[in-house]
């Protein structure tokens, strides 16, 4: 089976499925990291390792810090051991 659109999440459980279907044709090509400059695998894999720092660097920064400071002075089951936002 061959999909000539675009996936979405929704094809997910569709994707999976595919894939393993296909696992044994599938060869070992390298390690992310050791994608050559000249592969065409490497610009988006750059673009993971882009997105990934970026969200790292969102997620420690001080203006998120001080978001959820604020946040838990308004909340204060934020910093309640006994609760927590999935439940008791």
């Amino acid at each position: 089976m061959v999909l000539n659109r675009d996936i979405s999440l929704s094809d997910m459980p569709m994707c999976v499925p595919l894939l393993q279907r296909q696992q044994s044709r599938l060869h070992y090509y390298c390690n992310a990291d050791g994608v050559p400059r000249q592969s065409s695998f490497s610009a988006p894999m750059q673009l993971v390792y882009d997105v990934a720092d970026y969200a790292a660097d969102c997620l420690s920064s001080d203006a998120l810090s001080a978001e959820l400071s604020e946040a838990s002075d308004a909340n204060a089951w934020m910093d309640d051991d006994k609760h927590t936002f999935f439940g008791e």
